[in-house]
């Protein structure tokens, strides 16, 4: 649900700047949406598969074993989608430089909006798959109505004089209405949901070690600027590394440990095997 409010956003801009900006806003706009849909094609893999399992704790009346999957789940998207972004703020601009040269250096700062707009929703979408299994699926749709409106609304005043950057601010800030406030608010008072938990839970807990990537980040990327696409792919690896240890040793529960360990390949040898 969220990828479906997300594209139809992404669809209207292009038109959108068509009328208000010019043809190489749309190219520099599209470079943004593309690592955008990457992103997002992560952050919605593995969603579809707790659907079954929401249905079954909602018809057992598990509310709170929902928000304790809510927040399990939050975590571990959040993981992926933080250290995304971060390293994407601080390494962006190079990146877009080595891909498709300097004369798109703006879709950087497209990509960077699009993307920082979904470190909030793209972990909730536990909530999402509960008010489809709670057949309340329409208060999606009138988030989504309303991110929609917003950022249209927006986009005409903001396209024109800033361009491809201005159209994706104009989507971040109807996204951020419709589809983070707007359905906060759904998920406390029709969900029951405890929002505030969830937060808690997340994002003010990994928040240290998504700034600390990021701020390590922009260090690296002030003191050993890439000349070559290996050594940006070098740096990305090193922040990626810094960050798992961060995490491990500060952040990482009990429970995400041992699903880290689970997935470890073991190979146990028996007696007389070599």
């Amino acid at each position: 649900m969220i990828s479906a409010s997300q594209n139809f956003l992404m669809n209207i801009m292009p038109s959108v700047l068509v009328i208000f900006a010019s043809g190489v806003a749309v190219a520099i706009f599209s470079i943004g949406m593309v690592i955008e849909g990457y992103v997002l094609l992560i952050a919605t893999a593995v969603n579809s598969l707790f659907l079954p399992k929401v249905t079954r704790l909602n018809h057992s009346g598990g509310l709170k074993d929902i928000e304790n999957l809510m927040i399990r789940v939050g975590r571990i998207q959040l993981y992926v989608i933080g250290l995304i972004t971060m390293v994407f703020i601080a390494m962006g601009a190079e990146f877009i430089h080595f891909w498709v040269g300097d004369d798109f250096k703006e879709s950087y700062v497209v990509a960077a909006l699009l993307i920082a707009m979904g470190i909030i929703t793209l972990p909730q979408e536990i909530a999402n798959i509960h008010l489809v299994a709670t057949n309340q699926v329409r208060y999606r749709a009138y988030g989504m109505v309303m991110s929609a409106v917003i950022a249209l609304i927006f986009s005409a005043f903001l396209s024109g004089p800033f361009g491809a950057t201005g159209a994706a601010l104009s989507v971040m800030i109807g996204y951020l209405s419709g589809n983070t406030l707007f359905m906060n608010i759904i998920y406390a008072k029709v969900l029951k949901l405890d929002v505030f938990r969830f937060f808690r839970e997340c994002h003010v807990k990994l928040a240290p070690g998504l700034l600390f990537v990021l701020g390590l980040g922009f260090i690296v990327q002030y003191l050993f600027p890439a000349d070559t696409l290996l050594g940006f792919v070098f740096k990305g690896m090193g922040l990626v590394l810094a960050y798992a240890i961060f995490m491990w040793v500060f952040t990482v529960d009990a429970f995400e440990k041992d699903l880290v360990r689970s997935m470890i390949p073991s190979k146990r040898f028996g007696k007389g095997e070599v």
